[in-house]
């Protein structure tokens, strides 16, 4: 919850646009700038990256999606680079795929996800963690299985929609 912004900034928010994922909400997410006396007005001896920085009005883009939930509030969703655009429209944010997936198992170490605008779906790069797989699996195949098998028991509890 990033909550109510200092008197002395004020905020613009983009969108909603095509390229932020959307949720069914009463309040649209939204790609969030700020601009005030207490940011900072330039990166030092880099001129590029203070241009980056900044939009054409002055805000500074802080490169984050957010939901405002009241008049003064909001909350952080995302950042605008973890989020992918599939074949079917779909926007998908990855970071948080990756930390449901390696939280919720027992059995997965790490997870990387990639995504393509030209496919319909995602492509998952698993380690497992080999000890706990090991008591279950005693091959690849099996050790594919009991990690396909928790994949499938993850999105099920957390309602991921595939």
């Amino acid at each position: 919850m990033l909550g109510l912004a200092a008197k002395s900034n004020s905020s613009t928010y983009q969108g909603p646009a095509e390229a932020r994922p959307q949720r069914r909400s009463v309040w649209p997410e939204r790609l969030f700038s700020h601009v005030g006396v207490s940011l900072s007005k330039s990166y030092r001896r880099d001129e590029r990256a203070t241009r980056d920085l900044f939009d054409d009005e002055g805000f500074l883009d802080t490169g984050d999606i957010v939901e405002q939930r009241g008049p003064d509030t909001l909350v952080w969703i995302e950042r605008a680079k973890n989020v992918l655009k599939l074949a079917h429209r779909e926007f998908v944010a990855t970071s948080r795929l990756e930390e449901i997936y390696a939280a919720r198992s027992p059995f997965i170490r790490q997870v990387f996800l990639h995504g393509d605008s030209f496919y319909s779906y995602l492509l998952a790069v698993l380690v497992p963690e080999l000890e706990a797989v090991g008591r279950l699996a005693n091959d690849d195949a099996s050790m594919k299985g009991v990690l396909r098998a928790e994949l499938d028991r993850i999105a099920r509890e957390e309602k991921l929609r595939s």
